[in-house]
């Protein structure tokens, strides 16, 4: 019957159609199958293996074993608050040998490492060999945190049934603020990269009123917490590390703080683990219902009564304002400390340039954990340089860069946005710094108490809206005042803007043409910056000229 139906001419058309089609889909198939040759293809990865680590790699073996041996170190560290043991076999490393390399395989330019999940799986950790290995460990150490959270909180944490407070705070003071002390791996440090990064804006937030109270910081969104990152990250940071350490400031004893609230960390930890195994507290087994729920069972005292969450607050900023007052051998070191620090100002205003190398090396070797250093970290960086540039007989200013066109990321940057905006407010694209919002700041994070000249070239791009004043200030911040240029009357091309620093007055110009001058007082320190309103703005470099 089947050779009768393929004899008629309808019926062989119709098997010819078909086996036509199917061989263009088949040809079809096979294109869709060679590589796409303007996409770097998959190179092939080396692979080391620890008790809780795999590392794969296209970097060198030797910096594999780097991270591998700091990640196992920090391995310890995550479980030690954690109610259950449970864990994968291995967690998974992907380490790139550079940025390039890790921004080609798909991952932001603005990270050194990043988590992914994969659905309800547990994700890949990924990350580059970089040459600021303090910062590299950090970056890893804090995603490493993400990692260890999914793993223990079972379901993907990224739906919001984790609260976003606790797991960057967690990050942030158990990893971005680890560190190596004699041979060791140490959390919740006093003088760790989250701290150097994070605690000015939370202390400044604290004297102006403008954090979030500890109940509204608890009930933030993702997308809340993340649109004002910068004090949310701040304070989300110096609240777990306050609960981990307090009375202490670290704990030098012990590679995990044991302060008088962190057994609030660990019922936080062993609430959360039940609330999200038993789909967000919805099954009838579980005790937690509620972030409320969660809340009154974690914040209690050893003896399990209510901790008042005002008194805990006013406890938390007496605790983050006064961070850097030292112990009494503390004490001695600052007094030690500044002792130096006025023999290398009076060697560096008498041209006695032989004498500040030493004079630096022992500032950096015995006081670097002082409030002087701290304080002067930016000069004591730079004045190597300044030596070297003097030495070799060259008489005008020494200049550094604080932003140029090979910049690809702003660490070195504070961002504060004022108001609440899906955009991503200050970024770079192609070399170029944009800033584009309705109304944020940005402002360097170091300081310098030489004289200086500071530069910025810029051109306005556009408008966000018609219906509201559009500005974009340049300015040197004192005390939270951005003394202002009034920029009204500007090119359509590249401006300038100069701010003259000498003998604490401050001078500005507006492409060579004089805005007049402002007296500061005696030994004023403070940070250069922008304030944007309504606009987007581009900006080709900002330098610094050091007198």
């Amino acid at each position: 019957m089947l050779k009768d139906r393929l004899n008629s001419t309808g019926a062989r058309r119709r098997l010819i159609t078909f086996l036509v089609l199917l061989l263009f889909v088949s040809f079809i198939t096979l294109l869709g199958q060679v590589p796409d040759t303007k996409k770097p293809l998959a190179k092939k990865m080396e692979e080391i293996k620890g008790d809780h680590y795999i590392i794969r790699t296209t970097a060198s073996i030797n910096d594999a074993k780097k991270v591998l041996n700091y990640m196992e170190a920090m391995y310890p560290i995550y479980t030690s608050w954690l109610s259950t043991k449970h864990a994968p076999p291995r967690f998974t490393v992907i380490l790139y040998k550079d940025r390039q390399e890790y921004i080609e395989a798909g991952f932001p330019s603005n990270s050194a490492a990043c988590y992914r999940t994969r659905g309800g799986e547990w994700g890949q950790l990924n990350g580059y060999v970089s040459s600021d290995e303090e910062y590299m460990y950090s970056t890893f150490a804090h995603e490493g945190t993400h990692q260890v959270h999914h793993m223990y909180f079972v379901i993907p944490y990224t739906e919001g049934q984790v609260p976003i407070w606790f797991d960057e705070g967690m990050a942030e003071c158990l990893g971005g603020n680890s560190g190596r002390r004699d041979g060791k791996v140490f959390c919740c440090l006093k003088d760790g990269r989250t701290v150097q990064g994070r605690l000015r804006t939370i202390q400044d937030a604290i004297k102006h009123n403008a954090y979030y109270p500890l109940k509204e910081l608890f009930a933030l969104s993702q997308d809340a917490f993340y649109q004002n990152g910068e004090l949310c990250y701040a304070q989300a940071w110096s609240f777990c590390h306050f609960l981990a350490t307090y009375p202490l400031k670290e704990d030098k004893k012990r590679v995990v703080p044991a302060g008088d609230y962190s057994h609030i960390i660990r019922r936080l930890y062993e609430a959360l683990k039940e609330y999200t195994v038993y789909d967000a507290g919805r099954d009838k087994r579980s005790r937690f219902h509620s972030y409320e729920d969660i809340y009154n069972y974690a914040f209690q005292t050893k003896d399990k009564k209510p901790i008042d969450l005002d008194e805990l607050e006013k406890q938390w900023k007496d605790y983050v304002l006064n961070f850097e007052e030292p112990d009494e051998e503390g004490k001695k070191q600052e007094l030690a400390a500044q002792e130096i620090w006025g023999k290398i100002m009076q060697a560096y205003q008498t041209s006695k340039w032989d004498d500040l190398p030493p004079l630096i090396a022992e500032l950096k070797n015995k006081y670097k954990t002082t409030k002087v250093f701290k304080g002067a970290e930016f000069d004591i960086n730079q004045l190597p340089e300044i030596v070297k540039w003097k030495k070799e007989g060259k008489t005008e200013p020494y200049e550094t860069l604080l932003f140029s066109e090979k910049s690809s990321e702003l660490q070195n940057w504070a961002i504060q946005d004022n108001v609440t905006s899906s955009l991503k407010t200050w970024r770079v694209e192609k070399g170029i710094l944009i800033g584009e919002s309705p109304d944020s700041y940005m402002t360097f994070k170091q300081e310098t108490k030489l004289d200086w000249t500071f530069t910025v070239q810029f051109k306005i791009d556009k408008v966000l809206s018609e219906k509201t004043t559009s500005e974009f200030n340049v300015g040197f911040l004192v005390d939270r005042v951005l003394e202002i240029i009034p920029l009204k009357e500007l090119k359509e091309d590249w401006n300038e803007v100069v701010i003259d620093r000498i003998n604490d007055q401050l001078k500005y110009y507006l492409n060579n043409k004089s805005l007049g001058a402002i007296k500061l007082k005696t030994d004023t320190s403070g940070n250069w910056g922008f304030h944007i309103q309504n606009a987007k703005v581009l900006i080709k470099s900002v330098s610094l000229k050091l007198k």
